[in-house]
């Protein structure tokens, strides 16, 4: 049985949950982790104790894709089920809402009031079956935290904390890339993270293929099909390559010049989440690059962060390629330091608000 009093539930590897850095930080080295490795490709943590479910998720079909994330899914249940029925932990900290709705059978009646259930995601709620199952576990839980404002859209009225998706960077590499000179020769964009919107993501190189002025990037899990793709139809000026370790991002942000972050406007997830790229946006003074029409895109216009990439309007790529224009820097910068004050206020009261429920169950 383990001696440690905290225990983190993940889907996925840590590489791919930048805000776990949030949580380590607050536990130091006194907790278990119970994850679903999908890709082997899984980074060291301070954890006492891993649990590791090893279920990988191919991408060569659609079918053999759904068949793994079906059986994964059941059989990380079975797996962290186990696990948390064994040990007597003093909290729980769900890292995604879909993993404590699957293991919530166990959090409501087991650790009722004794775990944290962060909801970084849409998963299924528009789904009634799965709306009716998630509630009772967002009422149980000790502290329900979501990663954007418009999540009550689909999640309804309950007593969340905000918490942004806001990196710790190094203050030397935010100088540094704030001093920058960008020459913009050419103007280099480029989508870091994991692929999610293919369709999206191929319509976009289509809209810069071959503009000798920009040159478009795709860094991490998933993008490498683009390479074909862009051979497939004889396009240039675009680079792609896979998954990467989350220590490598801000390298990836040194000698950028846009970011983009294009997910649609169609899916419930899309038009409501604000990812972690905004925050890179803001805390670096880069332009980002949003889909209209979406939650995002209202933050975007309102603190001038960046633009509304609409793909059947090429006159944007002029206001684009002006974007570090004296102009257009200052009015970036004063946006991004009015987002970053507001961002800063509610983490610091999530914050405070974690610490309290970790102090009171510890």
């Amino acid at each position: 049985m383990s001696q440690s009093p905290v225990c983190f539930l993940n889907l996925d590897s840590i590489n791919v949950t930048p805000y776990f850095a949030m949580y380590e930080q607050l536990m130091c080295s006194n907790y278990d982790l119970i994850y679903w490795n999908r890709l082997e490709n899984d980074e060291k943590t301070n954890a006492v104790k891993v649990y590791k479910y090893n279920h990988p998720v191919r991408k060569d079909s659609k079918i053999s894709n759904l068949w793994d994330l079906f059986t994964g899914y059941l059989g990380f249940r079975r797996f962290a089920k186990k696990v948390l029925l064994k040990n007597n932990y003093k909290l729980i900290i769900a890292l995604t809402g879909n993993v404590a709705v699957l293991l919530g059978s166990v959090l409501k009646t087991k650790y009722k009031e004794k775990y944290i259930m962060d909801i970084r995601d849409y998963f299924l709620e528009d789904n009634p079956l799965y709306r009716m199952l998630e509630q009772p576990v967002i009422n149980s839980a000790a502290l329900a935290l979501i990663s954007s404002p418009s999540f009550v859209s689909f999640l309804g009225d309950h007593d969340f904390k905000i918490v942004h998706n806001v990196q710790n960077i190094d203050p030397v590499d935010i100088k540094a890339i704030k001093a920058r000179e960008h020459k913009c020769e050419p103007y280099v964009l480029a989508n870091i993270g994991t692929a999610k919107t293919l369709d999206l993501d191929m319509e976009t190189i289509k809209f810069f293929a071959n503009d000798e002025r920009f040159e478009l990037r795709y860094i991490g899990r998933g993008f490498e099909v683009l390479n074909q793709f862009c051979r497939d139809n004889g396009i240039w000026n675009v680079k792609a390559s896979g998954d990467f370790s989350s220590t490598q991002t801000i390298g990836f942000y040194k000698d950028l010049d846009g970011i983009l972050s294009l997910f649609g406007n169609e899916k419930t997830n899309f038009i409501h989440c604000l990812p972690n790229k905004l925050y890179y946006a803001a805390q670096l003074e880069i332009p980002i690059l949003v889909t209209p029409n979406t939650y995002m895109s209202k933050v975007v216009d309102e603190y001038s962060l960046g633009f509304n990439l609409d793909l059947s309007d090429q006159s944007i790529k002029e206001r684009i390629l002006d974007s570090y224009s004296s102009y257009a820097k200052e009015k970036r910068a004063q946006g991004a330091r009015r987002f970053m004050t507001l961002v800063e206020s509610q983490n610091k009261e999530t914050h405070a608000a974690i610490a309290r429920i970790v102090s009171d169950c510890i």
